[in-house]
């Protein structure tokens, strides 16, 4: 048994992971490519092509801009950063901080370099409130921001639940 494939891509090009190529009446001539280099996987798809050979012409113009254009960077450290914030007026007197920030990013080449993020976190946090934001810049320009939450709710502070802590307090001793 011989089996052929008609991406010519996967011989031709350099980090070539495959995908599928076809020819439909609607959609014309077309191409679906993704390729993985230097940790960073990119797609091009190309639809309507009046050739077999622009397909993948096209298809390989666009992976290649991409790799020359573009980088996987890595997300910065935060500047002030905490794992824990103090709380006021809850249950627990400190509560855990979640930080929702991505581990890679594309970004355009050298943009990496100038990568800086930043939290500004309260001293404290009243029970029940949000936390913050984590800013993501290149040089001035903010390229994104992202929550910071509590890994759990702390509540409220109240008499019934002051009184239910003393007593267990008291006969736990």
């Amino acid at each position: 048994t011989q089996l052929t494939n008609t991406n010519k891509m996967l011989k031709s090009y350099a980090g070539i992971t495959g995908l599928k190529t076809g020819t439909t009446n609607g959609a014309g001539v077309c191409i679906s490519a993704s390729a993985v280099r230097g940790g960073m996987g990119l797609l091009a798809v190309v639809l309507g092509s009046p050739s077999s050979k622009e397909r993948f012409a096209s298809a390989t113009a666009m992976l290649d801009y991409g790799f020359a254009t573009f980088e996987a960077g890595a997300f910065p450290q935060i500047a002030g950063r905490a794992d824990t914030l103090r709380v006021t007026g809850g249950v627990e007197q400190q509560v855990a901080l979640d930080y929702t920030v991505p581990e890679k990013m594309l970004l355009k080449k050298g943009e990496g370099q100038t990568l800086t993020a930043a939290v500004v976190l309260p001293e404290k946090l009243d029970a029940g409130t949000q936390v913050a934001s984590v800013t993501l810049k290149a040089g001035e320009e903010i390229l994104g921001e992202y929550p910071v939450t509590t890994r759990s709710e702390v509540p409220q502070m109240d008499w019934g639940t002051a009184l239910s802590l003393l007593t267990k307090a008291l006969f736990t001793l």
